[in-house]
């Protein structure tokens, strides 16, 4: 017969603990791979967003972006800026500046996400059709942020890059310089890595739950005497 007072307890399943260790060597390992497949499909990575960034420019500055197209991995534009003081356009003649917004600049969380997605050690049922699911998933959820970070870049080009026809043209549209300032230097330093690892940990809270430090504390011994567990003895005082 078995000594265990709760034989329940010993037939229950446990979930092991994960080495977070293991975990980063994991991410070193595949953050490469995820890198060059993103930088190979750049263009097809683009396209999504530089749609959606020019809707919602559209949205936002209305009449301001004329045209603008994909070239591999940049965003161009055409927008249409008012004339410097005493100059007048001529007829049939737009006044109007060129841009184009890096958007790889903006998208290399994506390749961020999809090396955590497959160093994502396997919990029992996460499979490879899995991994591709929430990598698809991650992805379209990504997009929205992307395309504002393009719009922000724009934003930074039309309104202060320009100088003095910069500043006219935000007092038209009620734009605040400190805030697209503020907006670029996110969009380029903070937000593509902190969405990636955000939305990571979205689709991965099971794993956050069962992750441990190598580096546990120990219990403090306890002596067992007759089936009944004893605190440890303590020296007598002298």
């Amino acid at each position: 017969m078995s000594n265990d007072p709760n034989p329940a307890s010993a037939s229950a399943e446990v979930a092991e603990p994960i080495s977070l260790k293991a975990f980063f060597l994991l991410g070193v390992l595949w953050l490469p791979l995820a890198v060059f497949v993103w930088f190979g499909l750049r263009s097809v990575v683009v396209y999504p967003i530089t749609r959606l960034a020019r809707i919602f420019l559209d949205w936002w500055l209305p009449g301001v972006i004329h045209d603008s197209s994909q070239y591999v991995h940049y965003f161009k534009f055409t927008a249409v800026v008012p004339l410097p003081p005493g100059m007048v356009a001529q007829a049939g003649q737009i006044p109007a500046v060129d841009g184009s917004s890096n958007a790889l600049l903006f998208t290399y969380g994506l390749a961020v996400f999809w090396g955590l997605v497959f160093a994502t050690p396997d919990t029992g049922d996460y499979s490879l059709l899995r991994r591709l699911r929430t990598a698809l998933l991650g992805w379209l959820l990504l997009m929205p942020i992307q395309a504002l970070s393009i719009c922000a870049d724009v934003a930074k080009q039309l309104f202060i890059d320009l100088g003095p026809a910069g500043m006219q043209m935000a007092t038209e549209h009620r734009v605040n310089l400190e805030w697209v300032a503020y907006a670029y230097q996110a969009a380029t330093l903070i937000v593509p890595m902190i969405s990636a690892l955000l939305v990571w940990a979205l689709f991965h809270r099971r794993f956050l739950e069962h992750i441990r430090f190598d580096a546990a504390p120990t219990a403090e011994p306890v002596a067992v005497i007759e089936g009944r567990k004893q605190p440890p003895h303590e020296p007598e005082n002298p």
